[in-house]
């Protein structure tokens, strides 16, 4: 449990730098981290799990999907040099392709900041 203000704290596997965030469903369980305290409010452990096993329905995953094979799917942006490097428009059009050597692609995340 901690700040959500994780600035240059990552994964790093190889030469690739992961932010923290593309870990969240496997890596974000407090309910772990209080079994592992001994004078931790118990009570909470249930709840903590609860919420944990809600979140992997509403993303449709299950716990044995997030085994400790580290794959990564690639993705890329096949029209950077029609994209403006700041715009008053609401609408952007962004031309992706997305592919994977070992699993089906299922959904691709996209937050706009």
């Amino acid at each position: 449990m901690g700040s959500r203000n994780l600035d240059g704290v990552g994964f790093k596997v190889g030469l690739n730098y992961f932010p923290p965030e593309q870990f969240d469903i496997k890596y974000n369980r407090p309910d772990l981290v209080l079994k592992q305290i001994p004078w931790a409010d118990t009570t909470l452990i249930p709840l903590y799990y609860a919420a944990y096993k809600k979140r992997l329905k509403k993303m449709n995953f299950t716990e044995d999907m997030l085994n400790n094979d580290f794959h990564i799917p690639n993705i890329k942006i096949t029209n950077t040099e029609n994209i403006a490097y700041e715009t008053q428009n609401q609408k952007l059009e962004i031309k992706l392709e997305a592919s994977d050597t070992k699993y089906k692609l299922d959904r691709i995340n996209v937050w706009v900041n």
